[in-house]
């Protein structure tokens, strides 16, 4: 399978970025919000728009909220910022000493989020390094799984939002419908009061997903294969996880540059790949991707009724239902859309 494939079916998305980054270049704010479910292509966006930035000669800086770091205060921001305190720059070395200070008290240790003074001082800090960035140049502050982002990191986000509105500053966050916290609701807020972009992920279109599978196999794919793939509701991660686990097994055959599959078998190292995917979801979802009731002892792999990635659909409308909000409640293969 072609290792580096491109990016199919976002062609407005891709336009509403180029035009945030034109307004940074020409001295204004810019402000966008990817949204979409896991593997629905947000950071590949943000990488495109980001390489999009450096090839214009803009400061980039670049954070992403971890799962396990939710608890550590303004770990986003110091990551994108690279605030340690071993850092040559004094300025970014003054602020990892800031959040490493505490003391102790009668009511137990004192921390940066604990003391709403010292909260408020790291907030700032943060709102004076990316102005004193934003004056010397063009900024682009990256910001991916703001899901996942601790709530200090998340208010500084919206701090930034009001301070470097009238500099030449963008802002580009990605984050999924769910899980989502009330401080992630007020940066939304936030953002938008800004006037920021909200595009919102949705499966690739037919002819998309017909374009990637081809360049993947580096094949014309035929009519059994693309049904099949066609459980993946159109979301690029899965179909390309998909196309993956198939090959491995040797189920793609490739002749006379048409690429087919004989057999309508699941491979089961696929339905391992989906649960690790969707495993932050309630167990009770996670459930409804548990093995088939039926198996083909020839091949010892599951036999699905319909096709190979039927189960796969099975599990992503469920975590459509669970994890969505809005218009996520139902799954339709389409187009993104861009909204303001």
């Amino acid at each position: 399978m072609a290792p580096d494939l491109r990016i199919r079916g976002r062609a407005a998305e891709i336009a509403a970025l180029g035009e945030a980054l034109g307004r940074v270049a020409a001295g204004h704010a810019a402000m966008v919000l990817i949204e979409g479910e896991a593997g629905i292509g947000k950071t590949r966006l943000l990488d495109e728009a980001l390489a999009d930035a450096r090839g214009r000669g803009m400061q980039v800086v670049v954070g992403r909220a971890e799962e396990l770091e939710r608890t550590r205060p303004f770990g986003l921001l110091a990551g994108a910022f690279g605030c340690a305190r071993s850092s040559p720059d004094p300025r970014r070395a003054a602020i990892a000493e800031l959040l490493a200070a505490g003391g102790s008290g009668e009511g137990g240790p004192i921390t940066v989020t604990s003391d709403p003074g010292l909260r408020f001082r790291a907030v700032d800090a943060f709102a004076d390094l990316g102005e004193e960035l934003a004056l010397s140049g063009p900024l682009v502050i990256g910001a991916d799984d703001l899901q996942w982002a601790d709530p200090s990191s998340l208010l500084t986000l919206a701090a930034l939002s009001r301070r470097l509105a009238y500099l030449p500053v963008a802002l580009i966050g990605c984050l999924r419908p769910s899980p989502r916290g009330p401080e992630l609701d007020r940066l939304d807020g936030a953002l938008a009061a800004a006037g920021a972009r909200h595009l919102i992920l949705r499966g690739l279109a037919e002819d998309a997903v017909t374009g990637l599978v081809a360049e993947a196999v580096a094949a014309v794919p035929g009519p059994v294969l693309l049904a099949g793939i066609s459980g993946a509701a159109g979301n690029p991660l899965f179909v390309t996880e998909l196309l993956a686990a198939l090959a491995q097994e040797g189920a793609i055959e490739i002749a006379g540059g048409r690429a087919e599959v004989a057999e309508t078998t699941l491979p089961p190292s696929l339905r391992l790949t989906i649960l690790r995917r969707i495993s932050f979801l309630p167990g009770d979802t996670c459930r409804r991707c548990g093995p088939p009731r039926s198996w083909d002892p020839a091949s010892r792999s599951p036999t699905w009724p319909r096709s190979p990635a039927g189960q796969p659909s099975a599990c992503l409308g469920s975590w459509r239902r669970r994890s969505g909000r809005g218009s996520w409640k139902t799954t339709a293969t389409g187009s993104g859309s861009v909204t303001t």
